[in-house]
């Protein structure tokens, strides 16, 4: 297999910056998200926010499960809000904060609290 020297100084780069990384400051930053987002999707009884640490794939990661629905996620879905739904259990959905940025957490709140409110 032949490998170009751009690939191999890509992945230099990419494990160096890994290497760099302020990993105790990003999980801290990652629980923080997951737990403004459980402390006010707690008080919303349909979706029984659960944090997990670690995930339950094992990783060192949290994250917080939500119950829904294949209709509300479709939803969410079209309002910009991507959620990780479980192959195992439809009505069940994860958020993993690696994946967001600190603005998305209001964003969220506010389109799970309006996508869960009698009409």
């Amino acid at each position: 297999m032949k490998v170009g020297k751009e690939s191999i100084v890509g992945l230099m780069t990419a494990l160096n910056l890994y290497v760099e990384r302020d990993h105790r400051a990003e999980l801290q930053q990652w629980r923080k998200r997951i737990d403004t987002l459980h402390a006010v999707l707690r008080g919303i009884d349909q979706l029984s926010p659960r944090r997990h640490f670690p995930a339950p794939n094992g990783q060192p990661y949290p994250c917080l499960q939500l119950h829904t629905n294949p209709a509300m996620s479709r939803r969410l879905r079209d309002r910009g809000i991507l959620l990780c739904e479980s192959g195992d259990d439809p009505s069940t959905a994860f958020i993993y904060p690696m994946c967001l940025r600190d603005d998305d957490v209001p964003t969220i709140i506010r389109v799970l609290r309006e996508e869960t409110m009698p009409s």
